[in-house]
């Protein structure tokens, strides 16, 4: 029995003997040869050139006295001679064009109505619910007056008494002329002498018109916006014409850099925040290391009148690929840049293409299939790696 004892006490001994060699080895090894990793994340990296620059287009300001009132709202579409602004001569006046304006969205109920034919009146209370709902959530007053007189026709029933509707027109008609004409003589107008678009802001730069662009240099782009002052007696102002104009002055290397494209793609910061595609007009000549540029597009119309200055990004190109740290990346004999993958207990190579710069890491392309994916782990610190070698 006590021999026995002896060789269990013996063989314990030498196991924990194993393994106190086996923890002294292991931690020798990871003090002479650390091995360190680091998660792989994709990463989006973006060229582009900031640019501060003016929006120009054909604008006409709308002066009138303060007792003038704005009958129509900003972002507006307004065709020639529609009624922009009003004054009044009393309650009486005030009453009479609020009538005005009810009728006249009535009939246009009521004839939008026979030109799409029949409906049931069940129909037409439906959808003169939706547009008013529609209307209200775009804060379009115009469009809110007719959904307005939709719902009074069509639900509150203030034609639904059995008329015929060519006499219910007949008879709008009727009033609608009678009250033009008592109009006329104890209110004035302030009309579009153009179609376009309203707007209430006026920063006096309404001068500047395309025209003014020809030939434009970085210098007498800063002559064309500076020390302006707005129109005190101005209402607001029309913006006519489907086109609009951004100007800015670049740096000479930033346009050589554009000038070969026609199309370039512009995400607005600030109040418009809107990314869109504009064409490049015009490049001027080099000026103290600056060149003028042109864009032209006809879209947001509405959503710029209001705006004057304008900051955006040119975007050039946009790469989405996986951010390895610089110390992780090796060279072989060819010179072509790899890096190390940790696989189970393995250091596994993986070869990559270095695209963007950025800091302390880049930005690398790899092909289908490599081990270096998103959440694999590159050993960015090791000695004597090679593939295939087992470092865990």
């Amino acid at each position: 029995m006590r021999s026995g004892d002896t060789l269990i006490k013996f063989i314990t001994v030498i196991i924990f003997l194993a393994l106190l060699a086996y923890m002294g080895f292991a931690v020798f090894d990871r003090f002479i040869n650390p091995l360190e990793t680091v998660k792989a994340v994709s990463l989006t990296v973006e060229d582009a050139i900031e640019v501060n620059g003016y929006a120009v287009r054909e604008e006409s300001v709308l002066d009138g006295p303060d007792s003038f009132v704005l009958v129509v709202s900003d972002g507006t579409k307004v065709s020639v001679g529609q009624s922009i602004a009003v004054e009044y001569s009393g309650e009486s006046s005030l009453s009479r064009a609020t009538r005005i304006r009810e009728i006249k969205a009535q009939i246009t109920q009521l004839e939008n109505n026979s030109h799409a034919g029949k409906r049931s009146e069940a129909e037409l209370a439906s959808s003169s619910v939706i547009a008013l709902s529609r209307a209200v959530q775009s804060r379009d007053m115009t469009d809110i007056e007719m959904s307005v007189a939709g719902v009074r026709t069509y639900i509150m029933g203030m034609y639904g008494d059995g008329s015929d509707p060519d006499s219910i027109l007949d008879q709008l008609h009727t009033e609608l002329n009678n009250l033009e004409r008592e109009a006329s003589a104890d209110t004035s107008y302030i009309r579009a002498d153009a179609s376009g678009i309203f707007t209430s802001v006026v920063d006096g730069y309404e001068h500047v018109t395309v025209a003014d662009l020809d030939d434009i240099t970085p210098s007498s782009l800063s002559s064309l916006f500076k020390d302006s002052e707005a129109d005190p007696d101005a209402l607001g102002k029309l913006v006519t014409g489907i086109d609009w104009y951004f100007v800015a002055s670049l740096p000479s290397e930033d346009v050589n850099r554009i000038r070969d494209n026609e199309n370039h793609t512009i995400q607005f910061k600030n109040n418009f925040g809107e990314s869109m595609k504009m064409h490049l007009d015009y490049t001027s000549p080099p000026e103290g290391g600056k060149c003028a540029v042109i864009f032209s597009s006809n879209k947001f119309v509405s959503d710029i009148c209001s705006l004057r200055e304008m900051t955006g990004d040119i975007m050039l190109s946009t790469f989405t690929g996986i951010r390895v740290p610089k110390n992780a990346i090796h060279y072989d004999e060819n010179n072509v840049p790899f890096v190390y993958i940790l696989a189970g207990l393995q250091a596994r190579r993986a070869d990559v293409e270095l695209k963007e710069d950025v800091g302390d890491f880049w930005v690398v392309s790899v092909e289908d299939g490599s081990l270096l994916r998103v959440d694999a782990d590159i050993i960015t610190k090791a000695r004597d790696l090679f593939d295939g070698k087992v470092v865990k």
